[in-house]
């Protein structure tokens, strides 16, 4: 593999949250590392909010960068799995959808995968690292009605780590279905005594720990 083309969002982009409260990039991130350690050439389209669905349209005006690399990462997931907690906490009584509902996520993956094959580059798909249920509570509901939503949680925050284990475990069958790679990152965060060392204090995005542990876990499984 001698270049490499990456879809994402935050996590791939870098993004971290800083001690002040402002999130900025990284700049010795999981993907910058990787590709240095490897002397790849990179190109990174990755972007901070990304879903699958945002991520194809940015997939498909970078054609032409996808057809000269050799392989193909894609990681999406995080921003789809997630909820309009504004509105949740306006009407907990209201039945809720995710912004991307579990089966589009599904299908919209599947068709960024076989476009990938059919331009002769191999796709990579990386999962979604764990989430840290307690404080990526605290950082939705900051500002909000924390009793409604956590009333539309059923009760306790533990949904949201539930939630987000469902979107991961459809990558599973995403790559059994159209024959990608699975690039498992999130074993290594679990295998941790306490993985929430390794996650900026927002409970979702790596911190510095975290991207090298993505990174050395990259390196592993595309070696």
């Amino acid at each position: 593999m001698k270049r490499l083309c990456v879809f994402g969002d935050s996590i791939t982009k870098g993004v971290i949250l800083s001690d002040s409260g402002r999130y900025h990039i990284l700049k010795d991130n999981c993907v910058s590392l990787l590709c240095e350690g490897k002397g790849l050439d990179c190109d990174n389209f990755s972007k901070m909010g990304c879903t699958v669905e945002k991520g194809g349209e940015i997939f498909y005006r970078h054609e032409k960068e996808v057809e000269r690399s050799h392989a193909v990462l894609f990681e999406f997931g995080g921003n789809d799995s997630d909820f309009n907690w504004k509105e949740i906490s306006r009407s907990p009584e209201r039945s809720h959808t995710p912004n991307t509902i579990l089966s589009e996520y599904v299908w919209r993956y599947k068709e960024l995968i076989v476009s990938c094959i059919k331009k002769g580059t191999v796709p990579l798909v990386m999962n979604l690292p764990p989430v840290d249920a307690e404080r990526y509570f605290d950082k939705i509901s900051k500002g909000l009605n924390k009793d409604n939503i956590l009333s539309w949680l059923g009760g306790s925050a533990s949904f949201i780590y539930r939630w987000h284990e469902i979107y991961n475990q459809a990558l599973s069958s995403v790559c059994q279905d159209t024959g990608a790679k699975m690039v498992d990152i999130r074993s290594p965060f679990l295998s941790l005594r306490d993985y929430r060392e390794y996650l900026c204090s927002d409970g979702i995005h790596p911190n510095e720990k975290g991207h090298l542990l993505i990174k050395e876990t990259l390196d592993t499984q595309l070696s």
